[in-house]
Parts: structure tokens; C-alpha cells; sequence
């Protein structure tokens, strides 16, 4: 009671209202004024007014409160999906005959199906009411994480909570999903690439890395071999002949050289 009290003062203009009549927050079009069953000698109240503001239906076990919101479902042809074995529409079917559903609504429209066709009804993607039974919230709630049949519920509900003009032309909450959800997964793939790119980098880098001392070793055993050639031709050398060597050497430069500037002459017979 106090956190009532609470809420009204919080919220008093959604919360309070001083009247003859309580406001109506739905639209007509959205108001069931009544439910009733035609061809039906088997219910003792063929018709049952219902409140604008109705929320709740209370009573005792088997008094009547699932075979009411089968009866609601049926003439808002929203009953289809939810047809099984424990639901009231087939368990009574033999004793429905020509029965029919009918809603009133505050608009002035009717709408209605036969009790015993419901499971041939065309299936409407927005029918007129939406209808959790009770067989599929108890399946909801004994089912141990999110199941399929509560997350195409959930993604339902939110699909249609969003106005025409905000669905991008989707037909679907996994389509509208695909549309919002485009810009952040090009830039996912982005990401992704670019993490490719320096994991292979960051790979050859160590390639490198670990190839380094083989390659430092190559280079001493090479330099000490090009050490090498250069000491030895002077062991060839006999004691006592050097100036003669480097004379030698010299010549063979002094010819390489000469045989480079000038050019090859042929002798012109004639």
C-alpha cells in the first residue's frame, strides 16, 4: 500500500485521476467490448462484457478462466499458434459443433471465427489480439535458460513495439537486427583483418628474429673465410721474392687496366 501511495506521488498525472469516469487510454480500435458464443447451448452466458481497463481474470480452478482467453483468442484469430492437447478448444472439440467466437469492439467492428476451424484459420502475421496461453507461459517458465519459443516471443514483442517508420523496411526483428547491427559488423571485419594482418607480421617478425643468429654466424664464418683468401696468397710468396711479387702485381694491374681503356683494332684490307 505504501509503495502505491509512493508511485502516486511520484507519478501523480499518470497515477491519479479525479472523475466521473476513468479515462480510457486505448484506442478504440484496440477495445474489446465484449466476447460472445454463438451456436453454443453448452455455455449458460453467451455473451461476456469486458472492462476497457480489464487486466486480470480471477477464479477458482476450473471455473472457466483458460477455456475464456482460448474464447477471446479465437474470435481475434490469434489462436492458431497455440493450439495443443491441454488447451480448452481441443480438449471440447466434439461438443463445439457450429460454435463460433465472436469480439465486439468499441470501434463498431466484429470479428469472429467457428471454434471448431480454428486450426484452419488463416494465420495472420498481425492478428487483432495477441495471446500468451497458459500451456506456452508454463512451457516458458519451466524451460531452463533462454529457449527458442522465449526469445521469438521477446523478439516479437520488441519488433512490434518499434512504429513503421523506424523499421527500415524490415519484416522481421532478425532483419531489422541485420540493418542495425550492418555498421558495427563492417567494422568488426575491419578489426578483424587488421588483427590478421599484425598476427602474420608480428609472426614473420620472430621468424626473423629467431633466424638472427644463424644469419650472424653465417656472416663471421664468411668474413673469416674472406680473411682467409686474402692472407694466403701472400704464404705462396718464397722469402726474399717480395718486391718482385708486388712488381708482378703491379704489371697485372697496370695490363688489366690498358686492356679496358683501349679498344679491340681490326686491320681494313683493301
Amino acid at each position: 500500500m505504501f509503495d502505491s501511495l509512493r508511485q502516486a506521488c511520484i507519478e501523480p498525472e499518470e497515477r491519479v485521476f479525479i472523475g466521473t469516469e476513468p479515462p480510457r487510454g486505448a484506442l478504440d480500435s484496440h477495445t474489446i467490448n465484449s466476447v460472445s458464443v454463438t451456436n453454443a447451448p453448452w455455455i449458460a452466458n453467451g455473451a461476456v462484457g469486458l472492462n476497457a481497463g480489464l487486466v486480470a481474470v480471477i477464479g477458482a480452478r476450473g471455473s472457466g478462466k483458460t477455456a475464456l482467453a482460448d474464447l477471446i483468442a479465437a474470435g481475434g484469430l490469434a489462436l492458431s499458434p497455440h493450439l495443443n492437447e491441454r488447451s480448452f478448444i481441443l480438449r471440447s472439440k466434439q461438443y463445439l459443433g457450429d460454435s463460433k467466437a465472436e469480439l465486439q469492439w468499441a470501434s463498431g467492428e466484429t470479428t469472429g471465427n467457428e471454434l471448431a476451424q480454428t486450426d484452419m484459420e488463416d494465420f495472420l502475421d498481425n492478428p487483432y489480439v495477441q495471446y500468451l496461453s497458459q500451456q506456452f507461459v508454463d512451457q516458458l517458465r519451466s524451460a531452463e535458460g533462454l529457449n527458442d519459443a522465449l526469445v521469438a516471443e521477446i523478439e516479437r514483442v520488441i519488433f512490434n513495439a518499434h512504429p513503421l517508420n523506424e523499421r527500415q523496411g524490415a519484416d522481421s526483428f532478425q532483419e531489422l537486427l541485420g540493418l542495425r547491427l550492418e555498421t558495427s559488423r563492417q567494422k568488426r571485419e575491419r578489426q578483424q583483418q587488421a588483427l590478421t594482418r599484425a598476427s602474420a607480421d608480428l609472426t614473420g617478425e620472430r621468424v626473423k628474429k629467431d633466424g638472427l643468429k644463424a644469419l650472424e654466424k653465417d656472416r663471421d664464418e664468411k668474413k673469416r673465410a674472406i680473411d682467409k683468401d686474402k692472407t694466403d696468397p701472400k704464404s705462396l710468396v718464397a722469402k726474399g721474392n717480395e718486391e718482385r711479387a708486388r712488381r708482378h702485381e703491379q704489371v697485372s694491374l697496370a695490363v688489366t687496366s690498358q686492356a679496358f681503356l683501349e679498344p679491340e683494332s681490326h686491320p681494313i684490307s683493301g
